[in-house]
């Protein structure tokens, strides 16, 4: 896609999550910015159109309707609005056939991840370092997420949320078969499980024939290597020659044949994974911050969070578990960029107070923004655990998105269900895995 993707060139720590919660709330509240006469200039705005990954009727979905909805009473303009469902890769495809066809939309909301990473140097969207300073967001935006959002061609698009990524514990379920603590070893993991399926649940859910199965794969990995060379593995593949990448392989088969995962684990996806824990036949579920609005409010109650269980000579302390503030971010195209008059109210209206904590406390949104310019008031009892107790249970450890190149994570799937499939070799899988790199180089 270089050919159109390069017409130019040229046109941005972690979220304090206990901050959030401890210190947000005596924050000053602030009203919403007057839009219109910050950026238009008594002119008439053009419409804006926005595409976002964002189910319509999630919980995410709903708020921005709302927001939507201000900002069209605000400024007289409108927004026209495209929902891309599916795994999170179908709004990349959709968004870089419209810039092929050039009609790519003002505003993608999507996260930082695979092709979205090369997208600035490509074209496909404009830096947005200027447009930090100029609207003011500088001192909103937490200077860690714009660091993970920066490149050397600079600021990628405006961060928005952060992920937490726990493992579900199903505390009723365990409880049922004498488990009444979350299990923190593998060795406790595997007991679970079998004690689990003799009481008719599937142990552990994960799509392990899509992303979530390519993410979990590569934590268990990262078991015996430390941050530095787990991101070295990612960034460059190398699985078959580095035996602490082996022993994390190995590590997995153990696991998968001591039945820790759902049945048929190898051929399932997130909605599958999700099914099965919100429907009580998993008593375990691999998923982030943003499934917690979904959790059933009965199952929500009995939901701990916990890492993923240590292995004996692990690298790590704790259980470990991922983070970023490469979530869903607000990117702007060549198109926004030429309406940009529209477009600035849009995105300083997403970063105002009333809106960054209606995204926290209803949608379950981790904003990547100073603890102040939130306040969490009324969260759901999942986000506070994820923003307060997880943090003391786990050892976060490196993101497969910072480091894995986007063109080998997008192919990874394939390889990675070898992994979850009985029977497999861990020669079989690490060369499955190391010919994914190979081909993308």
């Amino acid at each position: 896609m270089k050919s159109r993707l390069n017409r130019s060139k040229k046109l941005i720590a972690a979220f304090a999550v206990a901050g959030l919660l401890a210190g947000c709330a005596g924050g000053a509240d602030t009203e919403p910015s007057n839009t219109e006469t910050d950026s238009n200039s008594g002119g008439e705005l053009k419409p804006i159109t926005v595409m976002m990954q964002w189910g319509i009727d999630g919980p995410e979905g709903l708020v921005l309707a709302d927001l939507i909805a201000e900002y069209e009473a605000q400024t007289g303009n409108t927004v026209e609005l495209t929902v891309v469902s599916g795994d999170g890769l179908d709004i990349k495809r959709t968004y870089e056939a419209a810039v092929l066809a050039g009609e790519e939309p003002d505003i993608v909301l999507t996260n930082l991840f695979a092709s979205t990473v090369d997208w600035v140097s490509d074209g496909a969207t404009v830096a947005v370092d200027s447009y930090v300073d100029e609207w003011g967001l500088s001192s909103v935006i937490r200077e860690g997420a714009l660091g993970v959002w920066d490149s050397p061609d600079g600021i990628r698009g405006f961060p928005y949320a952060g992920l937490q990524w726990p493992i579900f514990f199903n505390m009723k379920a365990l409880g049922e078969v004498g488990i009444d603590t979350i299990p923190t070893t593998t060795d406790a993991l595997i007991d679970a499980s079998t004690k689990l399926r003799a009481a008719g649940y599937q142990p552990l859910a994960v799509g392990g024939n899509d992303w979530s199965g390519t993410k979990l794969f590569l934590q268990m990995v990262e078991t015996y290597l430390d941050a530095e060379e787990s991101k070295q593995l990612m960034a460059e593949g190398g699985f078959c020659a580095n035996p602490k990448a082996m022993d994390g392989i190995n590590l997995i088969r153990d696991l998968v044949s001591n039945g820790v995962f759902a049945d048929n684990t190898e051929g399932l996806g997130y909605e599958n994974m999700v099914a099965l824990y919100h429907e009580e036949q998993a008593a375990m579920m691999y998923s982030g911050q943003w499934s917690f609005a979904g959790v059933p409010e009965s199952l929500a109650k009995e939901t701990e969070f916990g890492g993923f269980p240590l292995a004996s000579g692990a690298a790590w302390s704790k259980p470990t578990a991922y983070n970023s503030e490469n979530g869903v971010g607000i990117n702007i195209s060549q198109n926004g960029a030429a309406n940009i008059d529209a477009v600035e109210p849009f995105v300083k209206l997403m970063f105002d107070k009333k809106w960054l904590s209606r995204f926290a406390v209803e949608a379950s949104i981790i904003p990547v923004v100073e603890p102040d310019s939130v306040d969490p008031s009324g969260a759901n009892d999942l986000f506070v655990q994820a923003v307060v107790d997880l943090p003391t249970r786990v050892d976060y450890i490196p993101m497969p998105d910072d480091h894995v190149p986007g063109d080998v994570i997008n192919a990874l799937p394939a390889a990675v269900s070898l992994a979850f499939t009985p029977g497999s070799s861990a020669d079989k899988i690490c060369s499955a895995v190391d010919d994914v790199y190979s081909s993308a180089g």
